[in-house]
């Protein structure tokens, strides 16, 4: 498929998140979703289960940002072996986090990310995000 630039692309797309302590896994999101390509970043939007939180992701060659809004804003950025400052707001106040990423894959229609929360240096959990995306056949 020839793909203009800026050209939207629907995709099936699945986001599980494992939580690697307990391996306890959920399913984000499952379903179509257009994808807004912009050389090597990819991003999309969807709304959770709830119908009220929207999620916005972008991945770029060398960063993963995340942003939920709904009661609460979310936003995390993610680069491999670093770490990362993310926030979660609320009516009640901000909560600032601390993260390190493990490893970031972001290439053909598979974005990975596994990473630490820290907590006073310590990690307190640790996830992994992954995103599969997959062509819609006309």
């Amino acid at each position: 498929m020839l793909m203009i630039s800026g050209e939207s692309m629907k995709k099936h797309v699945t986001l599980k998140q494992t939580h690697l302590g307990t391996k306890q896994k959920n399913i984000l999101f499952k379903g179509y979703l257009e994808l807004l390509p912009e050389q090597d970043n990819i991003s999309f939007h969807y709304i959770e289960s709830d119908q009220t939180t929207v999620v916005e992701v972008r991945a770029e060659q060398d960063s993963f940002y995340l942003k939920r809004s709904g009661e609460m804003i979310t936003e995390l950025c993610f680069r491999e072996n670093e770490k990362t400052r993310g926030t979660i707001r609320s009516e009640y106040g901000t909560i600032e986090l601390t993260l390190f990423t493990h490893k970031y894959i972001q290439k053909d229609n598979i974005i990975a990310v596994e990473y630490d929360v820290m907590v006073n240096g310590e990690v307190s959990d640790s996830f992994r995000f992954l995103c599969t995306m997959k062509e819609v056949m006309a």
